[in-house]
């Protein structure tokens, strides 16, 4: 097996454990949704999104902190996006 169909097979594992994981928080969004929806609280809390984002830069490291908080961005963005259209 050449080393570029080994490190894609790495990639491949990497990103279905990604996708499951990703569900995983998203399923948890969408109750935090309905309990804001409950409760009447708004969907977006910057204080706790900037608190995501510095906790995602920091563990990815300085070598890909700013890739990874651009996703952040982004899974925070769809996570609020479910969470309106819940309202």
């Amino acid at each position: 097996m050449t080393e570029l169909l080994a490190l894609r097979e790495q990639l491949d594992a990497i990103d279905a454990q990604l996708g499951a994981l990703l569900a995983r928080r998203f399923a948890v969004t969408d109750r935090i949704g309905v309990l804001k929806r409950e409760t009447n609280a708004p969907v977006r809390d910057e204080a706790r999104e900037q608190a995501v984002l510095a906790r995602a830069a920091q563990a990815a490291g300085a070598d890909y902190a700013r890739e990874v908080r651009a996703l952040y961005e982004r899974l925070l963005e769809l996570s609020r996006a479910r969470q309106e259209a819940m309202k």
